[in-house]
């Protein structure tokens, strides 16, 4: 769940320019210094997120149930709780 590429160019980022630049070129979507890295589970209401030191994507990935944040009844839970 990455965006590597330029939206300029169209080129990807390879992941030895990615490593030379601190994992953040300020170019493409998937800069370290813009987001963390998210991916949902939208049918249980759930996603994880990757936060920490760089490189991002390859930290663990932590759940939150959106169901159990908004307070609702009968919520579905984190199962696993980290990837």
């Amino acid at each position: 769940m990455r965006d590597l590429v330029d939206p300029l160019t169209g080129v990807a980022a390879t992941r030895e320019e990615l490593e030379a630049q601190d994992w953040d070129n300020d170019i493409t979507l998937g800069g370290n210094g813009p987001m963390h890295f998210v991916i949902f589970q939208p049918g249980d209401h759930l996603f994880y997120v990757a936060a920490g030191k760089l490189p991002i994507f390859e930290q663990p990935y932590t759940c939150f149930s959106l169901e159990e944040l908004l307070g609702l009844p009968n919520s579905t839970p984190c199962d696993p709780a980290t990837l």
